[in-house]
Parts: C-alpha cells; sequence; structure tokens
C-alpha cells in the first residue's frame, strides 16, 4: 500500500477500550480517531487468529504429553520459564490443572503497525472458564525467518480499564524499551515497579504507581510470613529485580502513551533458627517442584512475575497505571 493510501485507511481508525470484570462484555467503540503516520499492520486479523491458534496447538500438546521441551516452537521469552515450571509441578503432581488455562478466544487483537523486529502483538482474551479475568497475551516475531511466539500473559485485575489502541486493520507502533516519548520509559517502568514491591509505600516511586491488587497481595504476605517466622526466631524476606536480558515489550496507544509489559524475579526466603526445619508451603506446585529434597532451616521459592503497566505520553498528568499481573512459582528449594 503506498503512503497515501495507508494515511487514508489510518485516517478510519476506530480506537477501542475494554472494561474487564468477572466475564467478558462486548466492546464499546468511541469516535474514529486519526492514527499517526506509521508503517501498516504487520499481520491481518485473520493471520493474527492463525498464529494464536498454531501457539494454542502447541501449549495444548505440551500439557497433554507433560513435555515442556514441545515448547521451544512457539514459547519464548518469561513465558517460557513459566509454563516450563507449571508442566514440571503438573507431571510431578500428576495434575494438569497446575498449568493456567489461556482462553484462545479474544475480545480485541492489537495488531503491530511495523516494518522492523522483533515484532510484538498484544490480544485481550475473554474471560477464562474458571471466571478468571481475561488475559493479555504478548505475542514477538523475532526475526523474518522466525515464527510468531506466545511472549508472556499477564491476568489482568478484575474491573481495570484498558486505554483505547488503534484499529487492527490500522495496527498499533511496537515501541523502544528505552523510548523517550512516554512519562517515563519502559524499562524504568518495570524497574521503579519492582522498586516499590521491594519498599513499598518507602520506595521513592510509590506515588508514581499507587496502590494495586498485586502490590497489596506481596505486602500482605509479606506481613504474615515475616510475623510467622519472628514467632520462631527466624526471618521471611522476598526481593524482586528486574530481569536483565528480558527488555519489556510495549506497543502504542491511541493517546500517545503505550502498555507496557516487563517481568521481575523475585525470592522469598524462609531462614529458621538452627536446628529448624522448614518444609515447603502446603500446595500442590510448591511440594512438586520441592520434590524429595531435605527440609532444612532455610526455603528459597523463586518466582517470576509478568506485569502490565500503563504508561501515559511524555508531558501527560495522567498517573502510571498497573493493569495486571500474573505470579508462577518456578522453583523451591531449601
Amino acid at each position: 500500500m503506498t503512503p497515501q493510501g495507508r494515511r487514508r485507511t489510518a485516517a478510519l481508525a476506530v480506537v477501542t477500550a475494554i472494561v474487564l470484570a468477572g466475564c467478558a462484555e462486548s466492546i464499546p467503540v468511541p469516535q474514529p480517531e486519526d492514527a499517526p503516520d506509521q508503517p501498516g499492520p504487520a499481520l491481518t486479523v485473520q493471520q493474527e487468529q492463525e498464529v494464536k491458534a498454531s501457539i494454542a496447538d502447541v501449549l495444548t500438546t505440551a500439557t497433554e504429553e507433560q513435555d515442556s521441551d514441545l515448547l521451544e516452537t512457539r514459547v519464548s521469552g518469561p513465558a517460557d520459564a513459566m509454563r516450563t515450571a507449571e508442566l514440571k509441578a503438573a507431571k510431578a503432581a500428576d495434575d494438569p490443572e497446575l498449568v493456567t488455562a489461556l482462553p484462545t478466544e479474544t475480545q480485541q487483537d492489537i495488531i503491530p503497525a511495523s516494518d522492523e523486529w522483533p515484532r510484538v502483538g498484544m490480544s485481550i482474551t475473554v474471560a477464562a472458564e474458571d471466571a478468571q479475568s481475561p488475559r493479555l497475551i504478548v505475542t514477538e516475531q523475532a526475526d523474518a525467518r522466525s515464527n510468531y511466539s506466545l511472549w508472556a500473559w499477564v491476568r489482568l485485575f478484575p474491573d481495570t480499564t484498558l486505554p483505547a489502541f488503534a484499529a487492527a486493520e490500522v495496527g498499533s507502533p511496537v515501541l523502544a524499551a528505552d523510548t523517550e516519548s512516554l512519562l517515563i520509559s519502559p524499562a524504568d517502568a518495570v524497574t521503579q515497579y519492582a522498586d516499590v514491591l521491594n519498599l513499598g509505600g518507602d520506595s521513592e516511586f510509590a506515588d508514581t504507581f499507587g496502590d494495586d491488587p498485586y502490590r497489596s497481595r506481596v505486602e500482605s504476605t509479606s506481613e504474615v510470613q515475616s510475623e510467622a517466622m519472628q514467632g520462631i526466631e527466624g526471618t521471611y524476606t522476598n526481593t524482586f529485580s528486574v530481569i536483565e536480558d528480558q527488555t519489556p515489550r510495549t506497543m502504542g496507544t491511541a493517546d500517545g502513551g503505550a502498555v507496557v509489559v516487563g517481568a521481575v524475579k523475585s525470592v522469598e526466603k524462609f531462614e529458621g533458627p538452627d536446628g529448624s526445619t522448614i518444609s515447603p508451603p502446603q500446595t500442590d506446585t510448591a511440594e512438586a517442584l520441592f520434590g524429595d529434597a531435605d527440609a532444612s532451616e532455610t526455603l528459597n521459592i523463586t518466582s517470576l512475575t509478568t506485569v502490565a503497566i500503563y504508561v501515559p505520553p511524555a508531558g501527560s498528568e495522567e498517573s502510571v497505571q498497573v493493569l495486571g499481573a500474573e505470579n508462577v512459582t518456578t522453583k523451591v528449594a531449601p
């Protein structure tokens, strides 16, 4: 398509917003807005559907056969580590329910408008069968010869309102982790949020993000576990850190902002007094990953958390907003 043709198409862009509640709802359609001059969509809606179907087939087969090696062709990034851990736990416990169900039906597909790689796409699913909130799915094509793969998934918070994106026929821009077009860069958004998870209200970035359900859960868990360990003269810490080789994936929104998806690693460390024995939490996943290891006076639980963050455009007076998070335990060891 010629640049002039693309501009005519862009002028017909329709932006959509989704309010996420306990179950899927119809998508309200605001008035059309002009889209910025940019490359055309890298995929058609039909091609995007085919990509998701291929990924779903691989996920289903890997779950049925409890074989994480099968993920290699269609799963990458933090999704690979998270899914591999879930399959390991499911196999050890002989329980496929320990693997997160990812709905294949979507409410909206956010198509990349890009002529470069890597190319990133996002989709918002319908609510899962267990009535859990929808997921934000992130796919990526690393280069022209690679298949699109599942890079991450995020469980969106109930009643979250997502920002509007350009229509699929127009496409949304893929932004670099260090872009200066936003209030804070995508890389800084994830790094600063990790600091908030570590320090809570004492973080210098606490006011940037405000409260959210995942942060509240982290703080509540820390209080409960710390109190329990103090009762036996022990200690509990939970430390979050960014994953250096997994920069966040980012797509621009209709207002000039962006949705950023990144991953952080957390390590919960339980340390008891000499001679004590700390067993893993009594959950199927923790017990399966701990296996037949010998309990000791220490216990370490490693997890990966993917987060979705809305970052307003540079100069905006709007706040950064955490849209959702997904936490998966990847290792449990003395």
